[in-house]
This record gives structure tokens, sequence and C-alpha cells, in this order.
């Protein structure tokens, strides 16, 4: 039997070199389809939000994964058309698949539907868009459910978690030029890496860092990543005294990233929900690399982190306003590590089995086929 082949058009706002979440996810989208077989074009608005595209405007069009094409390939006909966001991709993919009667597929993530809350033309348009796409990607089942509380209909939403990359991402790399280069060796290693951002939480873990130490003396505390909290996050472990013991190391090389995560004993973000701010975390694409380098993680029980860590599992979710709930989870994996290498085996085995982003792959292109074939 000749498998389908499918003729797909990814539009997005997100996508390298910029970092982040919504960019992994497009990217890896786009390439697992093209390993598959499939043609993709990926029609890159901006390579990095909408507010780039009013200060830094471009269109980017590429055929391949650094074949570059012309903006007119966009406007032939493909069998189907992905939106990464609802705004602007999904405006011009609603005006795209209508042009030629293709579905129209749109992923939903977590902050961009909570934004427009305090917007309330932006909401309904955000609305109107979804409710025109042929089905709804959700990253988690904490996202379908904000979908639903703001009208969109149940039957149109499917969740299609987030991945990573488990041969990239694997407990066998290597990692002593890093231990060397920050002057740790010997030492336990809690980590977080993230964009420095308020709803990370991480203040919380800095605040509770001094009673850990009092236990366990040779731990630090490394954070990976830039953003505007850091500078208060540093001036909060100066004013707790422990300045030496929290490392900030800014922003980690890709081909570093792996051996950050292989070296650490915990990976921890107990990230929050800012509703007011429209801040939330949809998923947690780090807590699955660390799992897959073998590492227990811990995370804020909030938003789709509770579909990114299976908890007493996988990892231990926390109330992320509950410092003390915080500070055991952490104590008790310091203190066990049958416990703390338990979690991160059975981690590494659901990324293998489920979460990796050619599994992920795989079950959106099922429903694209889906359609194509009916």
């Amino acid at each position: 039997m000749v498998k389908e082949r499918l003729k797909v058009l990814i539009i997005t706002t997100f996508y390298p070199p910029s970092k982040g979440g919504i960019q992994t996810y497009t990217y890896e989208i786009a390439k697992n389809l093209r390993d598959m077989g499939d043609e993709v074009t990926v029609f890159s608005i901006s390579s990095d939000g909408i507010r780039k595209i009013f200060s830094d405007p471009f269109m980017k069009v590429y055929k391949g994964e650094n074949e570059k094409v012309g903006l007119l390939h966009v406007l032939k006909p493909h069998d189907c058309i992905l939106a990464t966001t609802w705004f602007p991709s999904g405006l011009v993919g609603i005006f795209l698949s209508r042009l030629h009667h293709v579905p129209l597929y749109i992923s939903a993530h977590g902050n961009e539907i909570l934004y427009p809350e305090s917007y309330p033309l932006m909401e309904k348009l955000m609305i109107w868009t979804f409710n025109r796409a042929d089905k709804i990607f959700a990253v988690s089942n904490y996202t379908k459910s904000l979908l639903v509380e703001k009208g969109v209909p149940r039957e149109k939403i499917y969740i299609v978690p987030n991945g990573t990359d488990p041969e990239r991402f694997s407990s066998k790399v290597t990692f002593d030029d890093i231990l060397q280069k920050h002057g740790i060796q010997g030492k336990r290693i809690i980590l977080s890496i993230s964009r420095l951002v308020e709803r990370k939480n991480l203040g919380a873990v800095i605040r509770i860092l001094p009673e850990i130490l009092e236990k366990f003396p040779d731990v630090v505390y490394l954070i990976g990543g830039e953003g505007p909290m850091k500078d208060e996050w540093k001036r909060l472990a100066h004013e707790k005294g422990i300045g030496d013991k929290v490392m900030f190391v800014g922003r980690i090389p890709d081909d570093e990233l792996p051996k950050y995560y292989a070296m650490c004993d915990i990976f921890v973000i107990p990230s929050k929900k800012i509703r007011e701010k429209g801040e939330v975390e949809g998923f947690g694409i780090a807590f699955l690399e660390a799992n897959a380098c073998g590492k227990p993680v811990i995370g804020g029980r909030s938003g789709g982190v509770e579909d990114a860590i299976i908890d007493g599992e996988t990892g231990i979710l926390v109330d992320p306003d509950n410092e003390n709930e915080l500070k055991e989870a952490i104590t008790k994996l310091l203190s066990d590590d049958s416990i703390a290498h338990l979690m991160g085996r059975k981690g590494r085995k659901r990324i293998e089995e489920e979460l990796n982003w050619r599994k992920v792959t795989e079950r959106l292109r099922r429903y694209m086929i889906v359609d194509k074939v009916r």
C-alpha cells in the first residue's frame, strides 16, 4: 500500500533562529513531516512573535529545511494548512484555506489565549478565528479547557502534546567541560532553564535555598536564560546571603543545552499562572528535555504543566504559591537517590514511547490524513 503523501503549508510567527517553545514546536513538526515524506512549506511571517513583526518585519518561505523559495509559493494549492498560532497566522490561514477549499488547523498553546482577555475586541477576533478552523490542536488538557471556556466547540479540539528529541537529549551526554567551566565539580546541582519572566517563579527556589543548604551544603543552583526578572532574582540571592550558590549562566548555546540537563540532579521550574497578565505555562517542553536526560523534574501545579509531568512518577508537582511544598519536594529528591533515579528513568521511558517529536507528529498527521481521504 502506497503511503498517502501530504502537501502541508505551515504558517507561523515563531520560527528559528529565534528561541522558544512555539519555535521548537513549529520547526519539529515541519522537520518530522518532511522526514515522513510529506511536502512541507513553512511561511514565517516573523521569527519571534507578533510584536517583532512591527519592529522588524520580514517574511520568509522555506520549502526545505534551509531552502528558501519565493512568497508566491504560499499561494499555490496545498492539501491542508497548519497555523501554529491564531494571530496573525490563523487569520492568514483562513484566507488561504477559503481560497483553495482546503482544511485549516490551528495550534493552541496557552499565553496567546489568555492575553486577549484584557482586549475585548481582540478576544472576539480570537474566538472568531478558532471557530473557523476545521480542527484545533491543543498542546494540553488545560489549553483545551481554556478554549472551551471561551466558547470554542469542544468537538473541534484535539489534544496533541508537545515532545522532545530523545537522541539529542540523553543521559549519555558528557558534560565535564561544563562542570569545569563553572567550577562546580563534585557539587549537587539544581537547575532551571527558561526565559526569566515572572510566571516562571524562580524567586521561590532562591527564597527556600538557604534552608536547603543547611541540610545539603554541597548544592548549587544554576539558572540558565535571560529575561526581565534576572536582576531582581540576582538581588534576592545576595539579600539571602547565597549569591555564591546561585549562578546565573545566561543564554545557553544549543549545543551545550543537553549537557546542562545531563549534569544536573534536579530540574525545577515552579511556574504559576498570572491570569490578569495573560501569563501561563501552556505545557513546558523543558520538563521533557530534562526527563529525556533521565532527570527528575519539579513543576508548579498550574496550566498545562500537569500534562508535562506525571506527579509522583516522572517528577513532582507542587503548589507554586506554597514554598514549603517546594522545599519538601527538593529535599525529598536530594535525600533519596533511588526515588530521583526512578523518576528520571520513568521520564526517559515516557519520552521514548510517547512524547518524542516523531510520535507527536504522527499523531497530528493522522488527523490531517482523515480530512484528505474522506
